[in-house]
């Protein structure tokens, strides 16, 4: 929960520009203590696979 706490509440260093998410998904792991445990690659990887089963189940509460 305080993966996507601190992802929400550090938008504004997800600007879109080149290694902008990067840069911040490297501060977020360093603030939660998982630098050097887990890459900003994977932290990337983490959160659209959270967005993407969260989307689904929103769809299928719809139905």
């Amino acid at each position: 929960m305080d993966f996507v706490k601190l992802r929400v509440s550090n938008r504004y260093m997800f600007t879109g520009r080149r290694n902008a998410s990067r840069l911040a998904w490297r501060a977020i792991l360093k603030h939660m203590g998982l630098q050097g445990k887990m890459t900003a690659s994977q932290a990337m990887k983490k959160w659209e696979n959270l967005k993407k089963r969260y989307k689904v189940a929103i769809a299928a509460n719809i139905h």
